[in-house]
């Protein structure tokens, strides 16, 4: 995902004249704030369906500023988590989901970002990840075991088989793009410089959902309103494949997983019923560049698998 920042100095490189707005770089040293988040996840696999809502007051603090960035850290103070659906796998995910927010409310992330306040990962990815692998792997291990083609497995065996595979979803790589998505998205808007009047397209690569590819994508923003009284500015912001530039890579990743050409395609050449989109609003303070409120929603979807994701993040006044 590209900073704004740099999407806009190219623009103003290539001697555009338009009028810009430039936010400032929010952070300082003991800086702490608290927001409103809320998030609803909607699964559907096959028949399928599970709904999976949160609600958390999260301190968003600085704990390191210097001229070579920040360390911004991310607490959660007041979470709950609601898992609703259809089918035997809601019981299982219900209590996933609830042991990971009883673990990651002892265990802040650690985000770290450069000068201009880019979010550049987590920095304690390892821990969050370990925590990961806590939680994740004894709910595997009972959920296959329930299994008929494994019943009687032992479950050091379950462990030893299931481990690797967590090991990957516990990279630096893939923390970041899970656990550290939002917090990325959040910074994502920090020191824009950002023209009036114009929407600014760009090409990127986003992380794929369903492997550890990554996939060639276009997106845009553009300043939806700018508000005096208020003193805020609002930027709209959206990212999705790029189906020219991704098709190779797209349909390499989705036939390692048992998806051809056979099973149709859509009108862009992807394959059929494919979506990867994310979309975001945020409101930003003029003055101090603090973000005010903000709006995201991402959308997956191929063969029979598919989520919609929002999560909505506003300031509590002191």
């Amino acid at each position: 995902m590209r900073r704004l920042l740099a999407c806009s100095l190219l623009l103003l490189c290539a001697g555009a004249a338009q009028a810009t707005i430039s936010l400032p770089v929010p952070w300082k040293q003991g800086m702490v704030l608290q927001y409103r988040s809320r998030s609803a996840s909607d699964k559907t696999k096959g028949k399928l369906h599970t709904r999976i809502q949160t609600q958390d007051t999260n301190e968003v603090s600085i704990l390191e500023a210097g001229p070579e960035g920040f360390v911004q850290q991310w607490k959660s103070l007041k979470p709950e988590v609601a898992v609703t659906g259809d089918g035997a796998q809601v019981d299982n995910e219900r209590k996933v989901a609830q042991a990971l927010v009883a673990r990651f409310k002892t265990l802040p992330m650690q985000a770290k970002l450069d000068a201009r306040g880019a979010y550049r990962g987590l920095k304690n990815w390892q821990e969050l990840g370990a925590a990961m692998r806590e939680v994740m792997l004894p709910a595997l291990v009972a959920q296959n075991a329930a299994r008929k083609d494994l019943v009687g497995a032992k479950k050091e065996e379950l462990s030893g088989m299931l481990g690797p595979a967590l090991d990957r979803l516990t990279t630096e790589n893939a923390i970041n793009a899970s656990l550290g998505r939002q917090v990325a998205i959040f910074n994502y808007f920090t020191a824009a410089n950002i023209a009036r009047g114009k929407k600014i397209t760009y090409t990127d690569n986003l992380p794929s959902p369903w492997s550890s590819d990554v996939i060639p994508s276009k997106g845009s923003f553009e300043l939806l309103a700018e508000d005096a009284k208020a003193g805020t500015v609002t930027i709209h912001w959206e990212q999705g494949i790029d189906a020219e530039k991704g098709r190779e890579a797209v349909w390499k990743m989705a036939s390692a997983i048992g998806i051809n050409r056979a099973n149709g395609t859509n009108p862009d050449g992807l394959p059929k019923g494919m979506v990867l989109k994310d979309e975001a609003t945020v409101v930003l303070e003029r003055a101090s560049g603090l973000p005010v409120k903000l709006e995201h929603r991402r959308e997956v979807a191929l063969g029979t698998a598919s989520s919609i994701n929002t999560w909505n993040f506003e300031r509590i006044a002191k």
